[in-house]
């Protein structure tokens, strides 16, 4: 799904506003596919096609320029502690990739156990400084919730 990010609303309650409303747009457009369409179209290649074919779309959809220079996901995950051999999985940081037609940022985030586990992959030569996001993401998420604390304070 593709929605605008409005980075020119400098008020975050604005943004996340917009953000929500392009949101709700874009799963309203999608919602007659069934969930499953992706991996039933996926499965009715063979998987050596399947793969050729993902990697000349995405090399034609970026041949002139990329389609978005940003995707973000959110993957719901499992809200109650996950164990391996009897160790707890403390955290779960997603990886993804990066395309010709995706740009050259991928931010993931996958819930786990009431808390947001955040995965970042960049192309090194688009985003040299992929390290400063994660200062950047901690004032971002200050600046949101900051209108939520100050709310609760006052009820």
């Amino acid at each position: 799904m593709l929605a605008p990010l409005p980075t020119h609303l400098a008020d975050p309650a604005a943004r996340l506003a917009e953000v929500t409303s392009a949101m709700v747009a874009a799963k309203q457009r999608y919602q007659p596919l069934p969930a499953s369409w992706l991996v039933d179209f996926s499965g009715m290649l063979p998987a050596a096609l399947g793969g050729l074919a993902a990697r000349a779309t995405m090399k034609f959809l970026g041949a002139t320029a990329p389609v978005v220079n940003l995707v973000v996901s959110n993957v719901p995950g499992s809200q109650k502690p996950l164990y391996l051999a009897g160790a707890r999985l403390l955290a779960n940081y997603p990886v993804s990739a990066i395309t010709d037609a995706s740009g050259g940022l991928n931010i993931t985030v996958m819930s786990y156990a009431g808390k947001l586990d955040f995965g970042f992959v960049a192309c090194r030569e688009l985003i040299p400084d992929v390290w400063d996001l994660v200062d950047h993401l901690h004032d971002a998420l200050a600046e949101l919730t900051k209108p939520a604390a100050e709310h609760s304070r006052e009820v």
